[in-house]
């Protein structure tokens, strides 16, 4: 008898659980605000990937700080595109 009552009982709270998700309407799902955040941080990293590319044209072997803006230009681009990989 005691088995049949927990069985009983645990039957009803899944039903009930059932229902109230089955009619549970979710109104915002993050889908807006997911598109937003991607096409704020694509143009970010659109941005620096044009400026690597500047970057890379003014590469000179003889110049070292041309070298050092071109790893930091990389760098930049590189946190760009992690950020929307992030998402």
């Amino acid at each position: 008898m005691p088995e049949q009552l927990i069985k009983f009982g645990l039957s009803c709270s899944l039903v009930c659980l059932m229902l109230v998700t089955a009619f549970h309407k979710k109104t915002d799902i993050g889908v807006a605000q997911g598109m937003s955040f991607f096409r704020t941080d694509s143009k970010i990293f659109a941005r620096s990937i044009v400026a690597l590319g500047t970057v890379l044209e003014q590469v000179d072997s003889k110049e070292p700080e041309t070298i050092v803006k071109a790893k930091n230009a990389l760098l930049a681009s590189r946190i760009a595109y992690k950020r929307i990989e992030a998402m």
